[in-house]
């Protein structure tokens, strides 16, 4: 409706749900194009739509609908358009008599098998040991990692070639894959002596000498880490502090998980949410500037580690 007669338009969009909604204004705002959209409905945003009632109450004219996502940059956008009403529910289900989170995580183990896991890794490690095959045949499951295993861990070890190239995809990948804006010292996953510092050292280790330490086929990073260090491959000190690092990173995102509600990598821009995640991590009322400086000086012990061992090792 509303469309200028004999007007001229770069662009015609069919439909003005959140895709089309946001192709038209990027097209409108970032090449200046002249943007024609349309759609049977009379607003923009398709079911995710809401409008106040005859009372003045504002209510979702198709239903609930609960925005949630773990990327930053969509939510910088579409601030720029709306203000938000902060929103989390929490699902209990009730087994054995008890209310426990749905979907499952660890608080559910934790309350089901009373037990006390602290980590996501060990939580991996718990079902992995109550795991029973289900269907197929164990045998040719056992047969086919037979067969595997001289790939994953060669016997000779790596190649010096390939151990530049796999130094190569690091060195590249940490120039690329860190989100615009980040702060390179607190993004928990690919940030200086993150998750991913540690974990690509471990797996280096793995691909080098797994051929000659079984107790370096794993997939557990930290099974691996105390592997490495019982075979004499890193000191006990180096791998206490990559360690460290990598326990403290995945309690930052576990708690970032907690407190927001979504994934997320980074520590939240919001006073209220970094707060309660200090707090989640045993930092008192005050003191969330303790835990940043924590953070970024174990992670700094982390990288000069990582740097060795890795690029140098």
């Amino acid at each position: 409706t509303n469309v200028a007669s004999g007007g001229h338009y770069d662009y015609l969009i069919v439909g003005a749900g959140f895709a089309g909604s946001v192709l038209a204004e990027r097209l409108a705002s970032q090449h200046g194009a002249r943007v024609l959209l349309i759609d049977r409905r009379p607003h923009i945003g398709g079911n995710a739509y809401d409008e106040p009632n005859e009372a003045g109450i504002l209510y979702h004219k198709y239903g609930p609908h609960i925005f949630h996502t773990n990327s930053d940059q969509v939510v910088e956008y579409l601030s720029q358009f709306t203000e938000w009403r902060p929103y989390e529910h929490r699902v209990l289900a009730v087994v054995r008599g008890q209310q426990v989170p749905i979907p499952i995580n660890r608080t559910t183990l934790n309350k089901l098998f009373d037990l006390a896991l602290q980590t996501d890794e060990e939580a991996a490690d718990y079902l992995a040991s109550r795991a029973e095959p289900v269907a197929g045949d164990p045998a040719l499951g056992a047969r086919f990692i037979e067969l595997v295993d001289p790939l994953r861990y060669p016997a000779r070890g790596l190649t010096e070639d390939s151990v530049r190239e796999i130094r190569r995809l690091k060195a590249r990948m940490e120039s690329e894959r860190l989100p615009r804006g980040a702060d390179r010292t607190t993004h928990t996953k690919l940030g200086r002596g993150g998750l991913s510092d540690v974990e690509w050292t471990v797996q280096l280790l793995q691909l080098r000498y797994g051929s000659t330490e079984p107790g370096l086929r794993t997939t557990g990073t930290r099974r691996a880490l105390s592997a490495a260090r019982d075979a004499g491959l890193v000191t006990a000190e180096d791998a206490a502090v990559l360690d460290e690092a990598w326990v403290l990173a995945t309690r930052v995102r576990n708690a970032v998980m907690l407190v927001r509600g979504r994934p997320g990598d980074t520590f939240p821009i919001d006073s209220r949410e970094l707060g309660a995640v200090a707090r989640y991590l045993g930092y008192g009322p005050g003191h969330v500037g303790d835990l940043v400086d924590d953070y970024r000086r174990t992670t700094r012990r982390a990288r000069a580690v990582m740097e060795r061992l890795f690029y140098e090792g």
